[in-house]
């Protein structure tokens, strides 16, 4: 039997374990949704994390089903530091910029710069302002801190959370890959 077909016929043998970790994958961005852990400020990250862990895990799975047990190793042991530093970095950002909205599922981003109106109302109290700013602001945060700020508030939110994903299901793929 060929190379090829080998890995074909590895493929459709462990098509359970495949199917098993790529839906797992994927429904670990819908129940964070549900818990309220996701990114606030893009609802589709849901579809977008689950792609991207079904892509995720399909490839660590070719890249570490047939892999040395030191390659596997070394693979897990970067994917679970990815892993944890992405969390951390991701639980760290939330706490300092993500703020209770007016409703039970709204969350509001701040931003880390704030703007020229909000500077002269707030002065030193600059970005770090009180929840009632918000209020006082109708919950519109480019009132109080400028759109670039929170933009990339955003952005690193999304990809610290992406990061976190990822590198959990690649770390679980590998594991499950390496067993026999």
């Amino acid at each position: 039997m060929t190379k090829e077909r080998t890995t074909l016929k590895d493929f459709t043998d462990n098509m359970g374990l495949v199917i098993g970790l790529a839906s797992g994958a994927a429904l670990l961005t819908f129940f964070a949704n549900f818990a309220g852990l996701d990114p606030p400020s893009y609802p589709q990250i849901k579809y977008v994390g689950a792609a991207l862990s079904v892509a995720c895990a399909l490839i660590v799975w070719n890249k570490a089903r047939n892999a040395t047990v030191k390659y596997r190793s070394r693979m897990i042991a970067v994917c679970a530091i990815l892993m944890i530093a992405g969390l951390l970095t991701y639980f760290f950002a939330y706490s300092l910029f993500v703020e209770p909205g007016p409703g039970p599922d709204i969350r509001i981003v701040r931003g880390y710069e704030c703007t020229t109106a909000a500077l002269a109302v707030f002065g030193n109290s600059c970005p770090d302002l009180p929840s009632s700013a918000l209020a006082d602001a109708q919950w519109d945060t480019r009132q109080l801190w400028t759109r670039l700020s929170v933009s990339i508030v955003e952005f690193g939110l999304v990809t610290t959370w992406l990061v976190f994903t990822t590198a959990l299901i690649a770390t679980i793929g590998a594991v499950i890959a390496g067993r026999k």
